[in-house]
């Protein structure tokens, strides 16, 4: 896997595009079906989902979006990878950090691995998902970067839907404002009641979605309500602070963290900070962790 880390290919985004595309058409190693690839707490819970459905006397086909492959169906075979759409991973998509122009790199990314010529693959992208079945609830559960990777993809499957409300993104915070209309009121307020980490949350959220379709038979106006009501009466989470480091503090505790997995990300590496007592600042962390793994380099 180590020619599939994309830490390994060109910082220009044209190139590094198409290099890597033309690595993954042509496969070298074992494959695995993308459903046995992903492993964790976080797909656990999404295995569940299928289950969950089952008592409510549906079924549910289970796609990933895969910011290696594009859109994978969870039995299509794959390599394993190294590629994620969070920022400031060694392996992102894109090298110009958060914001706004690292969700239009990493949108083109996303097209272009739809778009590939050798993707024989029918079902490529979301806005095909949903014409392929326009009359089905589509659920999207994504992060906030990989929300801002996939967004025009979401307008375009929004589209497609016969009836364009029953498309529902479920991710914890605030996604881009054009597509706010599609998500469902979600925050860390959820946590308590739902269980497991914050991490999982999204997932977790998209099980209850799930368990209460007999009620609200995938109503877009009746599910956004109910979840916005729910948010509305939940106490509000309180942190306790933790002991606030300096730079330096910071930055040992990255280069002593990233000696140990180079492959660890700026969000995992936060927790486990605030996990042990201490804090930091999210913003001034992933800047900080930007500049550390620059040094190390």
């Amino acid at each position: 896997m180590h020619d599939l880390r994309l830490r390994e290919y060109p910082t220009d985004l044209n190139q590094r595009t198409c290099e890597w595309i033309e690595r993954i058409d042509r496969p070298r190693g074992p494959t695995v079906s993308a459903g046995d690839l992903y492993r964790g707490a976080y797909w656990s819970t999404v295995r569940e989902l299928s289950k969950a459905a089952g008592k409510q006397g549906s079924k549910i086909e289970m796609w990933v979006a895969s910011a290696g492959y594009g859109l994978l169906h969870i039995d299509n075979q794959v390599e394993g990878y190294s590629a994620t759409f969070a920022a400031y991973s060694p392996d992102s998509v894109s090298r110009a950090g958060g914001g706004e122009a690292a969700a239009i790199e990493s949108s083109v990314w996303w097209e272009r691995l739809a778009r590939r010529p050798k993707n024989t693959e029918k079902i490529a992208c979301l806005r095909e998902l949903a014409e392929e079945s326009p009359r089905d609830p589509m659920v999207v559960v994504l992060s906030n970067s990989y929300l801002r990777a996939l967004r025009r993809d979401l307008l375009e499957a929004e589209q497609q839907l016969d009836d364009p409300t029953r498309l529902f993104t479920v991710s914890v915070g605030t996604g881009p404002p054009e597509i706010s209309h599609l998500q469902v009121p979600l925050d860390a307020r959820f946590q308590p009641a739902l269980g497991g980490s914050l991490g999982s949350l999204n997932v977790r959220a998209a099980k209850l979605l799930i368990e209460e379709s007999v009620s609200h038979r995938w109503n877009g106006k009746v599910v956004r309500d109910e979840f916005l009501k729910r948010q509305e009466s939940l106490p509000p989470i309180e942190r306790p602070k933790g002991r606030s480091l300096s730079n330096d503090q910071v930055a040992q505790f990255l280069r002593d963290a990233l000696k140990k997995d180079a492959t660890a990300t700026h969000s995992s590496l936060l927790r486990k900070l605030r996990d042990s007592g201490l804090s930091c600042e999210q913003r001034r962390f992933a800047d900080l962790f930007a500049t550390t793994l620059k040094g190390m380099k």
